[in-house]
């Protein structure tokens, strides 16, 4: 993390020589530092891969039969497999535990503790410009896109539309703002899920006695922004 660090010393500093200039003294004279307070769980638990895939399965095909026909195929994608694993090993065991509940580390991001604890909670409606060290996330986008939809104008530097497993909902002091949003989230995450496993499973090699043409088995298809869609399961599954 010694280049990341790094960043941030070359940003303050950037920040200080430009304070230091007479023309910005006004500007800076009259900023107000606050120290926002990291939002971690280390042992949330999140649903199983399992339940997770069989909930998107149609229920008039027989779902066991379908879920490990789809298994096999994950199973010949290493790189498929290698981001189950990250999510999906338990601690203990350090082996994949796709069949039960696991818990895992899980955050808030920088943007999303700055848009809550500072803007929504205070009902800040004005122009309002978020800067961090990266750009937003998939999620964090989804809840900046709901914020403004809520009267909120909120601009941010950039967006990689990448997913991340140990993403955090903000809580903010309006409950039905918190469901909303919530809901909103979830349901832009089922589309990709529900997309992306019926593609899969409607792709996979047809049956010895069905007479249909098996499409190439190891194609499991390209990504779902910019990640692979094993991983953005992961989201949907936090408690």
């Amino acid at each position: 993390h010694i280049k990341k660090v790094g960043s941030y010393f070359a940003s303050i500093k950037g920040i200080i020589d430009c304070a230091k200039k007479p023309q910005y003294k006004p500007l800076f004279s009259n900023i107000k530092v606050k120290k926002g307070k990291p939002v971690i769980i280390d042992n949330q638990p999140i649903y199983s891969w399992k339940n997770i895939i069989k909930r998107f399965i149609d229920e008039d095909e027989e779902v066991e039969d379908k879920y490990e026909r789809f298994m096999d195929r994950c199973l010949k994608k290493p790189e498929v497999m290698g981001r189950i694993r990250k999510v999906y090993t338990d601690n203990a065991t350090k082996q994949p535990q796709l069949d039960d509940d696991v818990e895992k580390c899980i955050y808030l991001h920088a943007e999303m503790n700055i848009l809550a604890s500072l803007i929504i909670n205070n009902k800040i409606t004005s122009r309002v410009f978020i800067a961090v060290s990266k750009r937003c996330c998939y999620l964090c986008e989804l809840y900046i896109n709901f914020a403004i939809k809520q009267g909120y104008n909120i601009v941010i530097s950039g967006k990689h539309q990448k997913l991340y497993d140990g993403w955090i909902l903000p809580h903010v002091k309006n409950s039905d703002f918190k469901n909303k949003s919530l809901i909103y989230i979830l349901e832009n995450l089922d589309r990709i899920i529900e997309k992306k496993i019926e593609h899969y499973t409607r792709s996979l090699p047809a049956d010895s006695n069905s007479g249909g043409n098996s499409p190439d088995p190891h194609d499991v298809g390209g990504n779902i922004y910019n990640m692979g869609f094993m991983k953005n399961l992961t989201m949907y599954v936090s408690q």
